[in-house]
């Protein structure tokens, strides 16, 4: 792992590179109104505050790529639909979260989840709970999912590797 944070040069650089320009410029036109925090459902049960992250973000201020408020957002797009300026603010959350993993930053929640589908295919595997509880609401035991499809399984293990996912998230084809 490197070190989480992130110099305005690196910040500038990254979301030019990543978002598209558009997206890029359109964090110039944040007035730092508070609309999107205060719009932010996250932002009501959360420490999470989007005002904060796109201040942060257009200012350089030491972004902390790895602390856990980037990874608060839900992309409900309330924050976008509400901003009186039309700041693309979701693309821009999802493409910090992009350099950051990147980067090899991710809280270990998401990195547990990127594992679990590479794994898997899914976030949440289907283990012997889980078919219990659809056994009993009459539903098939296995469904029809890429865990229980070795060629998709295998198609899916084959990208991972080609676009080297697996070794931003650390994971161990061994374990």
């Amino acid at each position: 792992m490197r070190e989480n944070k992130l110099t305005f040069k690196e910040i500038k650089e990254e979301l030019f590179r990543k978002a598209e320009e558009t997206v890029a410029k359109s964090i110039y036109g944040c007035l730092q109104c508070g609309v999107c925090s205060a719009s932010c459902p996250s932002g009501r049960i959360t420490p999470f505050r989007t005002r904060l992250l796109i201040r942060k973000t257009l200012l350089g201020v030491g972004l902390d790529i790895k602390k856990e408020d980037l990874w608060l957002c839900t992309t409900c797009y309330t924050c976008q639909e509400r901003c009186p300026k039309r700041i693309e603010i979701v693309s821009i959350i999802i493409t910090l979260r992009n350099i950051a993993v990147e980067k090899g930053n991710l809280i270990p929640e998401h990195l547990k989840i990127c594992q679990n589908f590479i794994r898997y295919g899914h976030a949440v595997p289907l283990d012997n709970e889980n078919k219990e509880k659809r056994t009993k609401l009459g539903l098939a035991k296995n469904p029809p999912a890429i865990q229980f499809i070795a060629e998709a399984l295998k198609q899916l293990q084959f990208l991972v590797k080609k676009l080297e996912f697996d070794k931003k998230v650390e994971f161990g084809w061994d374990s």
